[in-house]
């Protein structure tokens, strides 16, 4: 998909977000999205998914899936919000416009078509 074609599916919020990882941010994130009215997924390794407030205005689908890259390439945006290693190889996100890896986990080969956008790490930062 063109950049162009992607900046169209954010600003009509059309594009489809999954977000890699349901704990302590990415569950509160998928909320965000939600609420802004984009299409969220939630995703996650572990079937055991935290539970949304009730209330709320919005409904948060929220699936397990199989980690491959044609299971993500439903997604125009991927965010990673998790540190587990199997979300780390590069392939998996082949197929999808954009990711955003707030642990600064992939790499992605040389010539990828994705647009990679990493976490800025902060001075002093415990996270690895």
């Amino acid at each position: 998909m063109s950049t162009a074609a992607l900046l169209d599916l954010i600003r009509s919020r059309k594009a489809v977000v999954g977000i890699v990882g349901q704990g302590y941010v990415g569950l509160p994130l998928a909320l965000v999205f939600a609420e802004a009215e984009f299409p969220v997924v939630g995703l996650d390794l572990d079937v055991n998914f935290p539970k949304a407030r009730h209330g709320r205005r919005h409904k948060l689908e929220m699936s397990s899936i199989p980690c491959t890259a044609n299971a993500f390439a439903g997604y125009d945006a991927v965010v990673l919000s998790t540190g587990h290693k199997q979300f780390r190889d590069a392939s998996l996100y082949a197929k999808v416009s954009l990711v955003v890896d707030t642990r600064n986990a992939v790499k992605l080969a040389a010539g990828s078509t994705t647009t990679l956008v990493k976490a800025k790490r902060v001075e002093g930062s415990q996270d690895s």
